[in-house]
This record gives C-alpha cells, structure tokens and sequence, in this order.
C-alpha cells in the first residue's frame, strides 16, 4: 500500500516522459537479435543451462525459428522479409535482449543522460532534469541511431500528465517538495466493456473481477487523493456494467479491509471464515490435500451449486473451476485468413451436402439429420455425436452406414427401417451435419454431449444416460 506520508521528492524542474518503440516487432533485423541473444549468453552464460547446447547451434535453431516466418492470404504465401513475427514465441524475448543492447550503446553516446530509465518491453519511462528543449534533442537523438526504430514521446511538459501502461503520472510540487504521483489511467479509446454483471458467468467469477479492479486502482494510487480518484473510475465503469452500488460498496469495504491488514501485517490472521480461500488461490487449503481438480462447463448457478453440494457430500476433495465456452470469440474468430483446402477436394462427401464449415475440425459435438425424412414431409431422424477425429471422417462413416443399412447403427438402423433403396439410390445427399460444440479435450466433449443429448433428446440416440465424470475406486 503507498505509504503516504513519505517526504522524499524529486529535483524542482524534472520531467517525467515515455517513450514508446513504432512497430518493434515489425522492426528488428533478424541478425541483430540473434546477436543481442549472443551477447547476453557470454555475459551470463555460466548461470543459463543450455541443455547441452553450443552458442553456435542456438545461433542456427534462431536463424531457423525466425528466418521463414511465412504466412497465407488469399491462398498466396509470403514470407516475412523485415522484423519478427508477432505470433511467434520468441519476439518478446528477443525484443527485450535488442532493445537491451541498443539502448546500452545509445545512452553511452548520448550527450545527455535521463536521471531515471526503465522499460517494460517497448514502453520507456524516464525523469529528465535537463530542461524541455535538451529533452526533445534527445528524441531527435535517438530517432538517428538506427534506420529502422522510431521513436515517439510524450512528456509532463507544462504540468501537463503522461499515461504509462495503465497509471496516469503527473510531477506535482507541494510545499517546496516535488514528486511523482499516479493514478489509475483509462484509455479515451476504451469501450468501457468488461463482464457483465447478467452474463452468464459463475457468481463467484464476477465479484473476483470487481475485487481485483478495486485492488488495481489502490496500486495504481500514489496518495488518498489518487486513491479515491482512481476508485471513482473503476466505480462508474462497474455501474455502466450493471454492477449494483449496494454491491460494489460491500465489495469495497472487503478490499479495504484486506488491504488494511496488509499495511499493519496481519495478513492471513483475523481472517473471516466467509472470506477464507475464496479465490485466492486456495489460502483456505493446505496444499497437496486435494483427490483432484475438475473442469466443468457453467450453465447457471443452481446447477452449479447442486454439483458443489454433491461433492461435498460425497467428501471427495475435489476442487471446481467452472469454463464458459459459448462466446462471441469462438463463434466469430478463427485463426487462419483463409479457409484450409479440404483434403477431400471435390470428392469431400461433407462439403458436397452443403456444409459451410471447416471439414477438418476436430473435438467437436454434432448433430446429424436425415434430408430424406425433411424432404417427404416425416418426422426428422436425429442423431447427436461426438468425434476427435475430422469431422469429415466421422460424417462419412454414417453416410456409409446409411448407405448400407449397417446394423446396430444409428442411420443404418434408420434407413433400414425409414427408406428404402429406392429413395437411397436416387438421392446422393443422404444427410445433413451442423457443428453444435467446439470442445477443449476429452471430459469437455463427452459432458457437452451428454448435456446436449438430454437437452434435444434426438431419436437416434439410443444413449440417454450421462458420461460419468469421475469414477470412485
């Protein structure tokens, strides 16, 4: 917590500034990052375990990693020729090592120094004690020190603030003393858009979310009256986000208190039974008592009250985190440009019904029907299924099926008993298959079909009972 009595200042006249990198990623020659990379290795190499690895084959793997960065649009393939890729593991290190090496030879020859420096990545903050104009010749300064970085700069000139990351920092002078001070700072250009207080989210996610955010405006604070400025602005947005003033006041008052017995050191003692390992990464446990951790998907909170009190009846110590996959994100972005080739071509059973998906999605949840019941007019076979495999793979072995009239099949057991060879023969699109559920692994996928088949009780399933999530020895 700031201690706001402290006294300690700055020289009168500083200059706090930032600093920010254009286009870093996109600018850095690859040759020289894998020097910074080089460098660092001789003056630390003694504490780095390489795994058994020369500077010489490090120096080969990175030139590999980032000398054929390629990627796709419109079907056409390009290559990266300047800069390193954005997505690729590597470029924030690297970044950080260059910049290292950079900013070492630039303040070495520059005629002026900054009394403060630091960075996080490519964000500079400094305190200047020189004057504006020197300040500003700096800037000119460092824009020639390499043809591909530029530099912008933003300065608490005319007593003026400077936002650094997500605190606002102002040099203010009270009684003879000048000093720092920050507050919590929001962009002009932010939507004003976190979780709702409606969304369909465990309770317990959104009151950590208001915690959390109130917590973030006393560690962005300087001094009470930034505190309360700070607070201010992470109240109206909880308000525009359908936060409740009763609740945010109860919430407040908790993270004062926890705050209060953080300054005077008596965190952990004193502590309510009600606020006791709630989301705190579990303080309430003892670590290494738990039988296991399980992953459930939320649908609303009785439910997930009722899977709560079932397992403590059960006195397993098992521990619940609940996953809320039916977002806008997994239903409108996707990670490639273009939509990949199907390996089937023209050929593809599944693309020729019509499906406009990706035909190799794997981990999937699907429902089937039978465009030969929609067509004459009959109540429609359904069948809900899941699949690790392609897609397009799982849908072909039920076509076949069909086609065959396979026994102790869903769609064999249908089309044997529902049509007959007639209608198969004259009709090549047999049936029709949507994607219902994107899941994360195995338990995901299984729970999210059984949920779906007691939900939509499709005729075809003979399956109606649930996967067993845990089994007991």
């Amino acid at each position: 917590m700031p201690a706001h009595s402290q006294q300690e200042g700055i020289l009168d006249g500083s200059i706090f500034f930032s600093i920010d990198v254009v286009n870093l990623y996109g600018s850095i020659p690859v040759n020289e990052a894998i020097d910074a990379v080089l460098v660092k290795l001789d003056e630390h190499g003694h504490s780095i375990d390489t795994f058994g690895l020369s500077k010489e084959d490090i120096s080969g793997l990175l030139e590999q990693s980032l000398g054929d960065n390629v990627f796709s649009f419109n079907n056409d393939y390009y290559r990266q020729k300047l800069g390193i890729a954005m997505g690729n593991p590597c470029a924030p290190p690297l970044a950080i090592l260059f910049l290292d090496q950079f900013e070492k030879k630039t303040l070495a020859a520059s005629p002026y120094q900054p009394a403060f420096l630091a960075r996080y990545i490519d964000d500079y903050a400094g305190i200047w004690t020189h004057g504006q104009q020197t300040l500003d010749d700096f800037l000119t300064f460092l824009n020639t020190q390499h043809p591909n970085l530029s530099f912008t700069m933003d300065s608490s000139r005319d007593e003026q603030g400077v936002p650094f990351l997500d605190t606002f920092v102002t040099v203010e002078t009270c009684e003879n003393i000048t000093k720092i001070e920050t507050e919590l700072y929001i962009k002009p250009t932010n939507s004003g858009i976190i979780l709702h207080s409606s969304s369909a989210h465990p309770k317990e996610t959104k009151l950590n979310i208001v915690r959390n955010m109130f917590h973030r405006a006393y560690n962005n604070s300087s001094s009470k009256q930034k505190e309360d400025k700070s607070v201010n602005k992470i109240w109206n947005l909880l308000l525009e986000n359908g936060y409740t003033s009763r609740l945010l006041k109860r919430l407040l008052r908790e993270v004062q208190r926890v705050r209060a017995r953080r300054g005077s050191g008596e965190e952990g003692r004193g502590v309510r039974g009600d606020e006791r390992g709630r989301g705190r990464g579990g303080k309430g446990r003892r670590a290494g008592t738990e039988d296991g951790f399980l992953t459930l998907p939320y649908i609303d909170e009785q439910l997930l009250w009722k899977v709560k009190h079932i397992i403590r009846k059960s006195k397993l110590r098992v521990r619940i985190a609940s996953r809320n996959d039916n977002k806008l994100k997994t239903a409108l972005v996707r990670s490639s440009i273009c939509k990949p080739s199907c390996p089937g071509g023209r050929k593809c059973h599944l693309c020729m019904s019509g499906f406009k998906g990706d035909c190799t999605q794997k981990n999937v949840v699907y429902e089937i029907r039978c465009k030969l019941c929609q067509q004459r007019g009959r109540k429609v076979g359904k069948y809900v299924g899941e699949s690790m495999r392609p897609i397009r793979l799982r849908y072909n072995e039920h076509r076949r099926d069909a086609i065959n009239k396979t026994t102790n099949t869903p769609f064999g057991d249908h089309f044997l008993n529902e049509h007959n060879q007639d209608e198969i023969r004259t009709n090549s699109d047999l049936l029709d298959l949507k994607i219902v559920y994107r899941a994360q692994d195995h338990p995901d996928r299984k729970i999210a079909e059984s949920i779906i088949i007691r939900s939509r009780k499709p005729a075809l399933n003979s399956q109606g009972s649930s996967w067993p999530i845990m089994r007991v020895v």
